[in-house]
């Protein structure tokens, strides 16, 4: 049994192990956070979502270079590195989604989001 498989029938044998969602809030450190994506899904709802998650990445990523080098005439080497690796990441999870596919495995998605509040830079 290949390690994919044997990781598919260990989660479906254990699928009744349900993860609460969880709301987070810390007054005192401006803390906050919530799932986003929580759930098991398809080979093809998980492509759905989570392609959908960073191609919007992406397009932000492209519009905030695309800005930069309007302004400036130099492009923001931050988000250039951003969206190669978010295509890399993308191209690794299209591969490991065909690979669960084959196996026919569900796929459990948890997307957290946690954010941090910081006092605003005066100049």
């Amino acid at each position: 049994m290949s390690y994919l498989a044997r990781l598919c029938y260990d989660q479906h044998k254990n699928r009744n192990l349900n993860f609460e969602q969880t709301y987070m809030e810390n007054p005192g450190n401006n803390h906050t956070g919530f799932e986003l994506v929580k759930g098991e899904f398809t080979t093809a709802e998980a492509r759905e979502v989570l392609t959908n998650l960073i191609n919007s990445k992406l397009r932000f990523h492209s519009k905030k270079n695309l800005q930069a080098y309007e302004q400036s005439g130099k492009t923001d080497p931050n988000s250039e590195s951003r969206i190669q690796e978010l295509k890399q990441l993308r191209k690794q999870l299209l591969e490991d989604l065909n690979e669960a596919r084959e196996e026919d495995c569900m796929v459990e998605l948890q997307a957290s989001i946690n954010l941090k509040f910081l006092k605003p830079v005066r100049s």
